[in-house]
């Protein structure tokens, strides 16, 4: 507890010989992350040259439904006032190929999905010998590729 104490101290003396010697009055030292993407890449953007190791992590979390676009993308590295213009148009092309495909189910795929649906939106339904909501969750998800806000939405 000691130890904290002093580590407290010591953070807050810096800090006021920081502002003391800058003459800046410190606010804040949370780090508020950028929301909008630049317009056009950078000279150098590894996300617009494939394969970059990090995207392409990211686009296969994204797309197992593991992370969400706002967790996916990221500032950019010389630029990070905004977020990385490449990897957020590599996330916006992959939600429209996941939008535009269109499955053709079978009558019984057909069927598990408003079944996993139903359990979803109402729970008890798994009494009627349905799968469990977990169950039916994990079919949305891995089945039906489902992301955790569109199951979400059906909880509600």
């Amino acid at each position: 507890m000691q130890d904290l104490v002093e580590e407290k101290q010591d953070k807050d003396a810096l800090l006021a010989r920081y502002a003391l010697l800058t003459h800046v009055e410190i606010v804040s030292l949370k780090a508020i992350r950028p929301t909008t993407a630049w317009t056009k890449p950078c000279a150098n953007c590894p996300s617009m040259r494939p394969p970059d190791p990090e995207a392409l992590d990211m686009e296969e979390l994204f797309k197992q439904g593991k992370i969400t676009f706002e967790q996916a993308t990221f500032p950019c590295a010389w630029r990070p006032k905004k977020l990385c213009f490449g990897i957020c148009k590599r996330m916006d092309e992959l939600i429209k190929q996941q939008r535009s495909k269109k499955v053709i189910y079978s009558t019984a795929e057909k069927h598990q999905y408003k079944i996993a649906v139903d359990t979803v939106k109402n729970p008890n339904k798994d009494l009627l010998g349905g799968p469990s909501l977990e169950e039916a969750k994990e079919i949305l998800k891995t089945k039906f590729k489902f992301s955790e806000e569109e199951i979400e939405k059906l909880e509600e």
